[in-house]
């Protein structure tokens, strides 16, 4: 905490309940669309990076655990299991898969494309 006190994290049991949910739903979901359509906008490099190092929490060893439940709460159980069996996917295929010119052709980005698509049919957009 850069040398100062800790600070006091009681707020998080006491504030008030939330009336919207919290954005990563929003998130996960957009990135499952990119990762579903291998858009080319965005590219292999940032959908990689997107979902290991920004929006897919369980997968980062540096979120506290505050951080860690407030992401699982703005899923259902149901979705939790959906994006914990992609994410096997494409932690399973990340380290074959191609970046360069035609990568969204290899047969590796379209198990991963596939996997996507399924998820996303799972993780509701009622929220």
């Amino acid at each position: 905490m850069f040398g100062g006190e800790p600070r006091d994290h009681d707020w998080l049991d006491n504030r008030p309940p939330m009336t919207e949910p919290l954005p990563y739903h929003r998130e996960i979901r957009g990135q499952l669309e990119d990762l579903a359509s291998l858009s080319t906008d965005v590219g292999p490099d940032e959908l990689i990076a997107l979902w290991f190092d920004a929006l897919y929490f369980p997968a980062q060893s540096y979120v506290e655990e505050e951080g860690q439940a407030e992401w699982a709460s703005c899923f259902s159980p149901e979705e939790l299991a959906a994006l914990a069996k992609f994410n096997a996917v494409f932690d399973g295929l990340a380290d074959q898969l191609p970046k360069g010119s035609g990568w969204e052709q290899s047969i590796n980005w379209l198990k991963v494309s596939s996997a996507a698509a399924i998820a996303l049919n799972e993780v509701s957009c009622d929220v």
